[in-house]
């Protein structure tokens, strides 16, 4: 029939924590890609290209960059915005 009161404050109780754990780690995740910088060597590593085209892309407002000193950074969450989403032959790429 009716489920005793303090099992349901127990279950309550125990989903809120879960939901407050994954709110946590979503955050964690959002702010540790968000935070992240890389070197233009780090970058042109990461996405298999030369220097070269890292700068390029840097000076042709493509890629949005950062200057500490004499260094210069790219935010990695700046690169996740922009790269664009290539659909697949069934989406209508030939």
């Amino acid at each position: 029939m009716h489920e005793p009161l303090q099992n349901k404050n127990i279950d309550d109780l125990a989903d809120r924590i879960a939901d407050r754990i994954e709110d946590r780690l979503r955050e964690r995740s959002q702010n540790t890609k968000k935070d992240r910088y890389l070197s233009r060597r780090q970058l042109a590593e990461l996405l298999d290209v030369d220097l070269a085209t890292i700068y390029r892309w840097s000076k042709d407002g493509q890629l949005p960059s950062y200057r500490l000193g004499g260094r210069v950074y790219y935010k990695e969450a700046d690169l996740e915005a922009k790269m664009q989403r290539v659909p697949n032959r069934k989406e209508g790429r030939a």
